[in-house]
């Protein structure tokens, strides 16, 4: 079988690479293109006995940097203090801006690194800005026509969303492209990052047309015809939090609350009085279809049509013996989610803008653009804090952006901090905020559908390696 001879190959690199610099770009190589799940044992080992060492004036600090960002990202607590040599004059000043020059690789790798950092760790938040300053300025961004620079592509690349808050998977055609360039590119671990792509790929378009049947046969579409169809791209989203094979059955309840999730939403947001979704909570409240007797037939559908869903995935994961159990938690989840969108539907009515911290309390609520605005949401977070605070739209960007600068060190932070057997957890929970990301980093991915989701969705699902 071609999968297990390429293995075997690759595994044989693994044990072929004596210099520490090899090993650790390989690591580096196998996460990016999408076939670490295969390397766990050898990687690990390797992380295990490597170790930071100061570099010299003269040394590069590619090493180091690397080392710092694949240890923390495999969970590792490892200090930054040996990468931030290069910030610092003689008199112990950090620069304003370090010349790129031919250390373009050791400066990227700079900048991957610092969007590891933690909540304390200052001097880190400092040099990515020295870095930023300094990839810009050589790199004349955000002007890319006619730029010859070895390394210009994976500089905008990185500078538009650093690797760090990219889905992997959505990522790994753009890695194996750029592998294809590596001067000691290794031809086996580009046939199996290729093969494994396409066969990841095969079994994901089985599961959205499996997904598509239950969809077809549960009757929604045709009934409630102003709700959106975003199947796919809730499906696109699972796939993102995790796309390794074992984790189908994962992938399936979340594409079925993801979408559940916009139908209720438009429910609330497009079709249904006040006094309409006052009663639809209260039946959530107490999961008990015979309160929405007197709502529209719209709204019965809906709410036993998610009631049917909810029973079905819980005895899925539990079975009989812990079924209640299981469905005490789902339906917990459901009623807050519904809870929030009332709370957002009486601020609709009432015309009404909360602070930002009120918004961010009321936590399922969803961020949105104008998009949304215009369909009938409440205030969006950016909306909340302009009427707050009296700023422009451009303000309340940048703090929104730095609040989420913020999240990402906390869930840097819990990444080191967690136990083993909350790492697959902790993996998906660190995806779904790149998920958000890549859904809302040029537009809203659900509200309207956008020629970049559409792009992964062909990437996905329909173009193969």
């Amino acid at each position: 079988m071609q999968l297990v001879r390429l293995l075997i190959e690759v595994k044989g690199i693994f044990v072929e690479k004596s210099e520490v610099l090899q090993k650790l770009e390989l690591v580096d190589w196998i996460q990016k293109l999408g076939v670490a799940n295969y390397f766990e044992k050898e990687v690990n080992e390797f992380l295990e006995t490597t170790t930071f060492k100061n570099p010299s004036a003269q040394e590069s600090l590619h090493v180091p940097a690397l080392s710092f960002r694949l240890l923390r990202q495999h969970g590792y607590k490892v200090s930054p203090d040996v990468l931030l040599r290069k910030f610092f004059n003689e008199n112990g000043t950090m620069l304003s801006k370090i010349s790129c020059g031919d250390d373009v690789k050791d400066i990227m790798e700079l900048f991957e690194a610092s969007h590891l950092r933690f909540e304390e760790e200052n001097i880190l938040e400092e040099a990515k800005s020295v870095v930023i300053n300094s990839l810009k300025d050589t790199f004349n961004v955000p002007s890319s026509i006619n730029i010859n620079y070895e390394h210009s592509e994976r500089v905008f690349h990185a500078l538009e969303l650093p690797s760090h808050w990219r889905v992997p998977w959505f990522d790994v055609k753009w890695h194996v492209k750029q592998y294809h360039k590596e001067k000691h590119m290794e031809h086996h671990l580009l046939q199996l990052a290729k093969l494994n792509f396409n066969l990841i790929q095969l079994q994901l378009r089985k599961e959205v047309k499996e997904l598509s049947r239950w969809w077809e046969n549960l009757g929604i579409e045709k009934e409630l015809s102003f709700a959106r169809n975003r199947l796919v791209e809730s499906f696109m989203c699972s796939a993102g939090v995790a796309v390794q094979p074992k984790y189908k059955s994962l992938r399936k309840w979340l594409t079925k609350l993801i979408t559940f999730i916009l139908v209720i939403d438009d429910v609330y947001d497009i079709h249904a009085s006040f006094e309409e979704v006052k009663l639809f909570t209260a039946a959530f409240e107490r999961w008990d279809a015979k309160e929405i007797e007197e709502l529209p037939e719209c709204m019965r559908i809906c709410f036993n049509s998610l009631k049917e869903v909810t029973d079905e995935t819980a005895y899925e994961i539990a079975g009989e013996k812990n079924f209640n159990m299981v469905l005490s938690y789902i339906k917990k989840a459901w009623i807050e989610f519904c809870k929030a969108l009332f709370e957002e539907a009486k601020w609709y009515s009432m015309e009404y803008i909360p602070s930002l911290k009120e918004y961010l309390s009321n936590a399922w609520i969803s961020s949105s653009g104008s998009a949304e605005r215009e369909r009938g949401d409440a205030a969006s977070s950016i909306l909340c804090y302009m009427n707050e605070m009296e700023v422009s739209e451009d303000k309340a960007r940048k703090h929104i952006e730095e609040m989420i600068n913020n999240a990402w060190k906390k869930i840097n932070w819990y990444g080191t901090n967690g136990v083993g057997s909350m790492e697959p957890f902790i993996t998906q929970a660190r995806n779904a905020a790149r998920m958000a990301h890549t859904l809302y980093q040029n537009g809203d991915g659900f509200g309207i559908q956008d020629l970049d989701i559409k792009e992964h969705i062909s990437s996905l699902l329909v173009e193969p390696l």
